[in-house]
């Protein structure tokens, strides 16, 4: 659930990153592993094949998926993306648009 003054865009990047775990966790193998192939933007897991990120999923976490759609969205991590959305949050709703 997004907090009141949440802008659209985090609360729809929160819900990517859910996304991106749940088909990580998930049973259906080539979403899985496209999801872990799209893990490797975040530095720890560069040199890793999408393979061995899926053979270590059970520690994959709610912050890891974050970190990726931060990355995605041209942000060094989460708390800088998100930042950037509550210092100019009209701006970032443009961008539903």
């Amino acid at each position: 659930m997004s907090a009141p003054n949440e802008s659209p865009q985090l609360n729809e990047y929160k819900i990517r990153a859910a996304r991106l775990l749940k088909a990580l966790r998930g049973d259906d193998q080539p979403q899985a592993l496209a999801a872990a192939e799209r893990l490797r933007i975040v530095p720890r897991y560069r040199a890793m094949s999408a393979a061995q990120i899926l053979a270590g999923h059970e520690s994959l976490q709610l912050k890891h998926a974050l970190q990726v759609i931060a990355l995605e969205a041209g942000q060094p991590d989460w708390l800088t993306l998100k930042r950037s959305l509550d210092d100019n949050p009209w701006e970032a709703d443009a961008d539903l648009f």
